[in-house]
């Protein structure tokens, strides 16, 4: 419940930031003024180019893609925790794994070793807790589903940089000339 007033105040936020920018910009500024002076014109900033990063968004078609492909990334991201909970013999629904990755979303959120390492497996299990199953088999869950969408993705990845040629001095070099 907390999660879901905390994601809809955000949802009303960001909408309000896309669509009326300038409105929105100046009821910040007025929350600003509770802020230590040394952190205003910090937070006003990064809220600033946050806006402009997502200027993009006032195009109704562009919005409708974005939202279109998150929805089906979400669904199939939550169909693998679905299925991999179906193959460890777990009895969850599909409304359940979308659960799972909403508390797995908001708990990598936290910061956290390389890869979610611990985090992941944390939040997994406290959510599969919350589903009804107990502790050690959601671990397992948790440390298998971690592997197999970590190596997916790496393997994804490896593909695409021995395909482009990439090689680790040419990112080095390119750090350095940022």
């Amino acid at each position: 419940l907390i999660s879901a007033i905390i994601f809809a105040f955000a949802l009303i936020a960001f909408i309000f930031l896309i669509f009326f920018n300038r409105q929105t910009m100046k009821i910040v500024e007025l929350f600003l003024r509770l802020v230590p002076e040394s952190l205003r014109k910090p937070i006003y900033n990064l809220l600033n180019v946050f806006t402009a990063g997502i200027e993009f968004l006032r195009n109704p078609k562009t919005l409708f893609l974005v939202l279109l492909s998150s929805l089906f990334i979400w669904l199939t991201e939550a169909g693998f925790y679905y299925s991999a909970a179906l193959s460890f013999g777990f009895d969850i629904s599909m409304l359940q794994a979308l659960f799972l990755k909403g508390i797995l979303n908001l708990g990598i959120l936290v910061p956290s070793a390389p890869g979610y390492v611990g985090t992941f497996e944390f939040f997994v299990v406290e959510a599969m807790a919350l589903i009804g199953v107990s502790e050690t088999p959601a671990l397992g869950y948790a440390l298998v589903s971690h592997f197999v969408e970590f190596a997916s993705i790496s393997i994804v990845g490896i593909f695409f940089w021995i395909r482009y040629g990439l090689s680790l001095s040419d990112i080095k070099q390119e750090s350095r000339e940022d």
